[in-house]
């Protein structure tokens, strides 16, 4: 142990007088292993670490599938009669949750704020032990039917809307129209179940009975609900399988005695399945996580190849001081460990960056990604990150110890001192030096272009222009107190006034009820008389002056009137994209289509009459603007479109006192200005393009450096060779053209390898590549292998030079 703490302590000495040589190494693995620390850490989380619950492999999430005559699965959310009765009367599980997730009115706060809140009864708290920082979880006194006025809030609200005082436990606040009481709050390190969305953080906990959802939908047994969730933990003596088929029957038998009337549910079955609590959590994110580590894996082996070559010249350089460790008795074995008390150096010098970088990139995932990884605020610097960090440095220094040795002729050194190194250079075979360059353009080929067609998929989406305008318009949703009757004349005469009054604004040029033009949803529809489905995007509840509004130029036709609004009119406006699915000459006014799941009391499918053709428009997420078909709104709804005139915005703070100046009976409920809906709409394609394109430049540039290294390495062994043939009349260009054609051989097999991993790639994941795999892929193949091809030539040019633009002796002088 004391001589090898010598050779460490040697090893850090020698090592400070190549600050070049240390930086190449420390940086290139400290950032490399940084960014698999970070991967392998996150996939351990998302993967193999267990939820932080009490007894977490019995929690389970039940799946209400409901599956159509043709035993299609059409849904998997429970109706809410459905999940109360199955709350009430299922004997598998030992306790149970309901749980109701939403977006509620703050109306307690001036500006009338939306909130995260989840409606649960009290079994939730105990299923997750929820930790409590001040006051008390509900008790079972506040069950279901026990409207109970109280509520918990999180940690993050009670620091930043009361300050952490601990007086929080006497306020109270209105959700809703109803007034809570504060009973708690949740402590700081809770990490709440991801199971709505991921990254959704509850702001406020409301007892089940409150939830939004109880007053118009408790006896729909038609309707599903998708905010609706229930969790439980299953009893002792009953397995996933058994608990399945003994709860699905009597459930399947209550939904169809409750819609035996409605003729749409025919031959429809309830089945319910058990999934457990955390690949609801993970979701489909899995075969991504997988990707992403392949990713990272081969950044580290062009990473290894890089470093490799720095370690083999390295070891080259120390020919001659080993060489007299040799003739003064040193054995193999103490060279091989004096090379591994470099190498130990060198990672523990890497790691050290790299979980810098762990750390700095778990801070930009939770910070950018937090809505999109599942459990990714679970990320930190743990036993695990430590194991897998020590793994690598002991794996790396071992290998790059064995390859420097190797490089090593042991019997040679000592007649190398004798013959003071004179034609007896330490090389590299011609083989190792092929299969590095190989490797090298195989990988970097395949993640270049895999990054690149990921960054040209992103960058087109992005760059679609949508064709109206987004910049000036804002999409206003209101909430109406549970007092207003759906349909009345007050509620009728109210709307229209705050229409009024918001066309008063200084700021505001045109106001339309209307909803948002980027709320859509696919359906099927049917001509008149034919049996062809087509499918294309609704757009729900558009106003008779939302497309002047957002000038969408109307090509045939005419827009909804306003007549048509009011007497609610059986019509349709269809973009051209869809009118020329319709009819080939694109000519669909006056066409009667049904629209799938659209019946009337005798269960006849509604016709609806086209009466108007409009521009296609792009949504966001797609590539090209697709059919769609728009449905007018009803009279009664509550949300409009407001255009503001040029370079003026419109503040939460004004809508809101509009609206009280006409009614308390209305709030406010949300304001976004469309540009920043698009924007949160692409945020995934925003964070695509910025992670493929720097991927594809680190990996570039690692090749690029690797690349380098091998063929400057492969032209210096030469030196002698390159010398005599310009000493005996061979041009520059014929130089040039020998390195190079030496070395094309070398950079033809590592595209083709790189090749046949694509296609293997392509035939084991066909289904997740197939969208990205197409005419729109040439460019950046032919980019890819552009890049590749310079980046060679250059490699074998430039360390060329030192040798042709010097005179001939200068070469033979300084050759071995």
């Amino acid at each position: 142990m004391n001589l090898f703490t010598y050779q460490l302590k040697q090893a850090f000495l020698s090592l400070k007088n190549k600050p070049g040589f240390v930086f190449s190494v420390v940086s290139t693995m400290g950032i490399t292993l940084g960014a698999l620390l970070c991967v392998l850490t996150l996939a351990y989380v998302m993967l193999l670490k267990p939820l932080p619950y009490p007894e977490q492999d019995k929690l389970y999430w039940v799946e209400h599938g409901l599956a159509d005559n043709f035993g299609e699965l059409r849904n998997s959310s429970f109706s809410y009669p459905g999940m109360i009765h199955f709350y009430e009367k299922q004997n598998v599980f030992s306790e149970s949750a309901l749980l109701c997730f939403g977006e509620s009115l703050l109306a307690s706060d001036p500006a009338q704020p939306l909130v995260n809140t989840t409606f649960v009864t009290p079994e939730f708290f105990s299923l997750t032990a929820t930790p409590i920082a001040l006051g008390r979880a509900f008790e079972k006194s506040e069950n279901k039917d026990s409207n109970s006025p109280v509520a918990l809030i999180s940690y993050d609200t009670w620091q930043i809307e009361y300050n952490g005082s601990r007086d929080v436990l006497n306020e109270k606040i209105t959700i809703n129209d109803v007034s809570f009481k504060i009973i708690g709050v949740v402590a700081e390190h809770f990490i709440e179940p991801e199971i709505f969305t991921p990254g959704r953080k509850t702001q406020y906990w409301l007892p089940w009975d409150y939830n939004f959802k109880a007053k118009d939908y408790q006896d729909a047994w038609g309707n599903v609900l998708y905010e609706l969730a229930y969790v439980g933990k299953l009893k002792e003596g009953y397995s996933q399988t058994q608990a399945e088929q003994k709860i699905s029957p009597f459930l399947n038998d209550l939904w169809q005695e409750n819609v035996i009337s409605m003729a749409f549910y025919k031959d429809w079955t309830v089945s319910l399945k058990l999934k457990s609590l955390k690949s609801i959590i993970i979701g489909d994110n899995e075969q991504r996580m997988y990707l992403l580590l392949a990713a990272v894996l081969g950044l580290l082996v062009i990473a290894f190849a890089n470093i490799s070559n720095l370690f083999i010249a390295r070891a080259i350089e120390q020919k001659r001081s080993l060489a007299i460790n040799a003739a003064v008795g040193a054995s193999k074995q103490q060279i091989f460990k004096s090379f591994y008390a470099e190498s130990i150096v060198l990672m523990l010098a890497s790691l050290t960056l790299a979980l810098v970088i762990t750390s700095l990139g778990f801070g930009l995932l939770q910070y950018y990604l937090a809505e999109f990884i599942p459990r990714v605020n679970e990320l930190a610097i743990n036993t695990f990150t430590l194991s897998a960090a020590l793994c690598c440095l002991v794996i790396l220094a071992l290998i790059f110890s064995k390859l420097s040795s190797n490089v090593i002729n042991y019997r040679a050194l000592n007649s190398s001192l004798q013959s003071s190194g004179k034609g007896s250079g330490v090389q590299v075979s011609k083989k190792v030096r092929q299969a590095l360059i190989i490797s090298q353009v195989a990988v970097t080929t395949l993640l270049v272009f895999a990054n690149l067609s990921l960054f040209n998929q992103s960058t087109s989406i992005i760059n679609t222009p949508m064709k109206y305008n987004v910049e000036q318009v804002y999409t206003l949703d209101l909430s109406r107190s549970s007092l207003l009757k759906w349909n009345s004349d007050e509620v009728l005469s109210l709307l229209k006034e705050i229409e009024n009054a918001l066309l008063q604004l200084p700021e505001v040029s045109e106001v339309s009820q209307s909803n948002s033009p980027m709320n859509s949803n696919t359906a099927n529809f049917t001509l008149l008389g034919q049996e062809t489905i087509f499918s294309a995007e609704l757009q729900d509840e558009s106003g008779y002056n939302s497309f002047h509004l957002l000038e969408q130029p109307l090509l045939a036709g005419d827009w909804f009137s306003e007549e048509d609004i009011i007497m609610g009119r059986k019509v349709f406006v269809v973009n051209d994209v869809f009118a020329k699915q319709l009819a080939a000459n694109g000519n669909a006014v006056g066409m009667k289509i049904s629209m799938e799941n659209e019946i009337d009391r005798e269960n006849n499918a509604v016709m609806r009459t086209i009466v108007g053709v409009v521009a296609g428009v792009n949504l966001p997420n797609k590539a090209v603007a697709p059919a769609q078909a728009y449905w007018p709104i009803w009279k009664g709804s509550d949300n409009f479109l407001i255009k503001v005139k040029p370079q003026q915005n419109l503040s939460r703070e004004q809508v809101v006192n509009t609206v009280k100046s006409v009614t308390h009976k209305f709030t406010l409920s949300s304001l976004e200005r469309l540009s920043d809906v698009q924007a949160n709409m692409l945020f995934t394609q925003y964070t695509t393009a910025i992670t493929s394109g720097v991927l594809a430049i680190f990996t570039f540039l690692l090749a690029a450096i690797g690349l380098y290294g091998i063929l400057s390495y492969s032209t210096q062994i030469r030196r002698f060779e390159i010398a005599t043939r310009l000493a005996i009349g061979a041009k520059k260009h014929d130089i040039v053209k020998l390195i190079f054609f030496d070395n094309i051989k070398a950079l033809f097999f590592g595209i083709l390898v790189s090749g046949l991993l694509l296609v293997t790639l392509y035939l084991n994941f066909s289904e997740l590549l197939i969208n990205y795999l197409s005419m729109a892929s040439i460019p950046p193949l032919i980019l890819t292998l552009a890049l590749i091809s310079l980046t060679a030539f250059f490699a074998c040019y430039f360390p060329l030079r030192q040798y042709i633009n010097k005179p001939v002796i200068d070469s033979l002088k300084n050759s071995e």
